[in-house]
C-alpha cells in the first residue's frame, strides 16, 4: 500500500537509503571515467613479447577521465607493479555508463 501522508513517504526514503548506504563498503572502486586494460610489446629483442605466439607484457591498467571535454589520464594512473588499488589483476573491472 502507498505511503498515506508525507512523514511515510519520508520514513521510506530514509529506511531505503540507509539499505543503500549498507551496501557501499561492499561496491569497491568508483569513479568517472573508464578503465582500461593493456598488454604492451617491449624493444628489447628475443623477449618473450615478440615470440610466436606472442606474450605480452600486462596487463597495465589505464584510469581516463574526462576533464573540460578532454581525456586526462591522472598522476600514477598506471601501475607495473599491480592493478589499480581497489582492482583485482585477475578479474576485470566492472564497466557502468557515465
Amino acid at each position: 500500500m502507498p505511503p498515506t501522508n508525507t512523514t511515510e513517504s519520508l520514513a521510506g526514503y530514509e529506511q531505503r537509503y540507509r539499505e543503500l548506504a549498507a551496501q557501499l563498503p561492499t561496491i569497491g572502486m568508483i569513479h568517472s571515467g573508464s578503465v582500461t586494460r593493456r598488454y604492451t610489446r617491449c624493444a628489447t629483442p628475443g623477449c618473450k613479447c615478440h615470440a610466436d605466439p606472442p606474450q605480452p607484457h600486462g596487463p597495465y591498467y589505464q584510469w581516463t577521465a574526462k576533464v573540460n571535454g578532454k581525456d586526462r589520464h591522472p598522476p600514477n594512473h598506471r601501475t607495473r607493479s599491480g592493478p589499480l588499488p581497489g582492482m583485482d589483476r585477475e578479474r576485470p573491472p566492472t564497466t557502468t555508463p557515465h
